[in-house]
Parts: structure tokens; C-alpha cells; sequence
């Protein structure tokens, strides 16, 4: 297990951690949204975004997640023996783990491939506390620069109107810094019809109408 503790405030940052193979890791700090390369070129990316709609059947096809955690009884490397993504953000949520800052659990032992999550606490239900860790995200997304990004951000827990709000600050600020093309959003039965329609909210705020946005479920 490799660990590492920088300074747990909010506004602290790590260079990215190198996981060997075969490895598993918990990354603590307050973004994990240092490049790894200041000088580095901006990623191209093309024209033509999907937003995949898909169940917790299907998180072999996105090996990078993001979402929330409450501050609970769990260690933050016992996530990693649970399998099912749904119930890893669950017990993320409920009972929730032992950290107060943003974490990133680092699998490459699965047998479907690596997996990493990335969990932050739990906003506070108002307009600001969700901008703020929505911009957490964002720049971390930046930052490790992921193909293709899955997103679940706990509406049970935190709210359906502040997940909602969350979730569309985050799909159109990583957009519109062409972090990534592909974003998987995890969905409830009861509650696809709410993301759906905020996937599809994302047309009209992009440039050229969203014309290369494309939306599947």
C-alpha cells in the first residue's frame, strides 16, 4: 500500500502519484490537481463529446470515477476491496471514511483493468459550497487528464437540485477545457430522467449549440 500525507488543506497540492504495476494506493491531499508537467502542451481534443448514461452493471467501460465521501468509520483503502462501483461510492457515503480531505484510491489489481476514484467531502447544500468543490473537481480532472471521466455526485445524500447542480457545473467546465470526450454518468432507475435532461441542458450552453455533443442512454 503506498501512502502519502501532504498538507490537508483545501488549497494544498501533490505532483501526481506514479502507481507501479500491480499496485494499489490511497493519495491524500487537498486537490491532487498539480500537473505533471507545467510545460507540457494542453491536450487536443476533438470536436465530438459523448455523455454515457449507463447502471452500475456496466463501470468496466470507465476506469475513472469521481464523487463524494462523508466523514465515517471506514478506512479509505477498505473501498478498494469492494468491487461493484455502486456500492463503493455508497460506503464512500454510508458509513463513510476516516479522511477530511479530497482522496484518490489507485486499483490496478482488478481484473478488468485499473480503477481509480477520486472522492471529495460532501458539499454543504448551497449554491456556493457546490461551486467551490465543484472547481475542486474540475481542476483535478484537468489535472490527471483521464480519457473517459464517471461521475456520481450522492443525490440521495446530498440533494437531487445540489447533486444536479454539481453534476452540470462539472460536465460543462471540463468541456469547455477539453479535460476529456467521454463522461459516464452513473444512474438510479427512479432518477435517470433528471440527469438526462441536465446532460441534454448542455447543448444550449456550448458553443455551436453543443452540435458535437452527443448523448446515449
Amino acid at each position: 500500500m503506498n501512502m502519502s500525507r501532504p498538507n490537508p488543506h483545501l488549497g494544498a497540492t501533490i505532483k501526481e502519484p506514479s502507481f507501479p504495476a500491480d499496485s494499489r494506493g490511497v493519495v491524500t491531499s487537498g486537490r491532487l490537481a498539480e500537473k505533471k508537467n507545467q510545460t507540457e502542451e494542453p491536450q487536443k481534443t476533438s470536436s465530438a463529446i459523448r455523455i454515457n448514461l449507463i447502471s452500475g452493471q456496466q463501470q468496466a467501460s470507465c476506469p475513472f470515477w469521481a464523487g463524494f465521501f462523508c466523514q465515517g468509520s471506514e478506512s479509505p483503502a477498505s473501498l478498494m476491496d469492494i468491487h461493484c462501483l455502486r456500492r463503493m461510492l455508497r460506503r464512500a457515503i454510508c458509513p463513510g471514511i476516516q479522511s477530511t480531505s479530497p482522496i484518490m484510491l489507485s486499483d490496478s489489481q482488478l481484473a478488468e483493468g485499473p480503477r481509480q476514484v477520486y472522492l471529495c467531502p460532501t458539499p454543504l447544500p448551497d449554491s456556493q459550497s457546490c461551486e467551490r468543490i465543484s472547481q475542486t473537481i474540475t481542476e483535478t480532472l484537468k489535472a490527471w487528464n483521464p480519457p473517459k471521466v464517471g461521475l456520481w455526485f450522492s443525490p440521495e445524500h446530498l440533494g437531487e437540485q445540489s447533486s444536479l447542480a454539481v453534476l452540470r457545473q462539472v460536465l460543462l467546465s471540463s468541456i469547455l477545457e477539453g479535460s476529456c470526450n467521454d463522461y459516464y454518468l452513473l444512474t438510479e432507475d427512479p432518477g435517470i430522467i433528471p440527469i438526462l435532461n441536465v446532460a441534454l441542458s448542455l447543448k444550449t450552453l456550448l458553443p455551436q449549440n453543443g452540435s458535437g455533443l452527443s448523448v446515449f442512454h
